[in-house]
């Protein structure tokens, strides 16, 4: 019924990307609410829009902005904005996300439930996911497949949650629980564009390929793009958030086919780009390690220099200590202080400048 992916993201802020627009927006300055565009019910603090959606569907998106806790309604019928089990009369999908520490680390849970009454409360939990993250803003995407909803939840985006839900003959609209700030905008249909195959710069090694290519665009009114997908050998091998990637399990010798995938925050996937690689049998210098760092020059893996400097032949990054004097105690105990250089050069090979502008982690 579901399924779960994690990933590392940049915390994004509550805005549109490209061209893409909200169509109702509201931060409730001062608890204020304005009932033209809102069913509200003051006792619970709940509002679900009245504004239809532009493109006539009941296909959209909710961006809530919260701290600890915040519910989005969920094609809640117009009679079913009352939180409480006795004050509605209708359908509803409803989403909860509540933020805590749980032993020391920020925890958030996330559920997902159907609730019904026409005369009887059902209430019925369709997805859950905890995550060890502190939440802020919790982005879902709802569209209808076949008679159900595909929803998709977004916490900090990061994607946690993507499942389906029972479909309403009373297609509804979406809300909150409680007057946060809340970004409603329609489903983004149109799938990004591909990556350009002539932008891909590969460096290829006995155990490693590594790639790289120009980052894809989403169309003019699009979401914007979120990540790349990557298949190997016909196979989904990982996923992206930067244009490139580094593949540490290759084998000398072999062929390795790759195919990327452009995807946007509304899970529209472009065509896909496919490029094939050779691994070499041998390295270069098999006595010493391949990328990231390629440290001297002599089958022996000596370095240049003899006072303890690095140079990785690769890149031309450079590291060394420079000792100034140890201070002695009693016992023979002793402590030195040194200064320390370590360069951060990006690294340039037929493949292109790699990591321009990144700290590459050695050195």
């Amino acid at each position: 019924m579901k399924s779960l992916r994690t990933a590392i993201a940049l915390l994004a802020a509550p805005m549109a990307f490209g061209q893409y627009s909200y169509y109702q927006t509201d931060t409730f300055p001062n608890g204020s609410v304005d009932t033209s565009k809102w069913n509200y019910e003051s006792p619970y603090s709940v509002v679900v829009s009245k504004l239809a959606v532009p493109d006539g569907t009941s296909d959209y998106q909710v961006l809530s902005t919260f701290t600890t806790q915040v519910t989005q309604y969920l094609e809640a019928s117009p009679s079913s904005y009352a939180p409480s089990y006795p004050y509605f009369n209708g359908n509803r999908l409803e989403l909860n996300a509540n933020t805590a520490v749980i032993g020391g680390s920020w925890t958030t849970g996330i559920n997902l439930y159907s609730q019904y009454n026409y005369g009887t409360v059902t209430r019925t939990l369709l997805a859950s996911v905890t995550v060890g993250m502190q939440g802020s803003t919790l982005r879902t995407v709802v569209w209808a497949v076949n008679g159900l909803y595909s929803v998709a939840v977004f916490l900090n985006d990061v994607l946690v949650l993507q499942t389906t839900a029972p479909g309403s003959t009373l297609p509804g609209k979406p809300g909150n629980a409680g007057l946060t700030p809340i970004y409603l905008g329609p489903k983004d249909r149109i799938a990004p564009n591909p990556i350009n195959g002539s932008t891909i710069g590969t460096s290829v090694f006995p155990t490693e390929i590594d790639a790289q290519w120009q980052a894809a665009t989403d169309d003019t009114n699009g979401v914007g793009v979120w990540q790349y997908q990557i298949y190997r050998n016909g196979v989904h091998w990982t996923d992206v958030t930067s244009p490139s990637f580094a593949d540490q399990g290759a084998s000398p010798g072999t062929v390795y086919n790759y195919t990327i995938y452009t995807v946007d925050w509304h899970l529209n996937k472009s065509a896909g780009t496919t490029f094939s690689v050779t691994t070499p049998g041998t390295g270069p210098n098999p006595a010493v390690v391949t990328p990231p760092a390629r440290t001297g020059v002599r089958s022996t893996g000596s370095y240049w220099g003899a006072g303890s400097e690095q140079i990785d032949m690769l890149s031309g990054n450079l590291n060394f200590t420079l000792p100034l004097f140890k201070a002695m105690g009693r016992g023979g105990w002793g402590q030195t202080f040194a200064l320390s250089y370590n360069s951060q050069l990006w690294r340039l090979d037929s493949g292109g400048t790699w990591n321009l502008g990144k700290d590459v982690g050695y050195g």
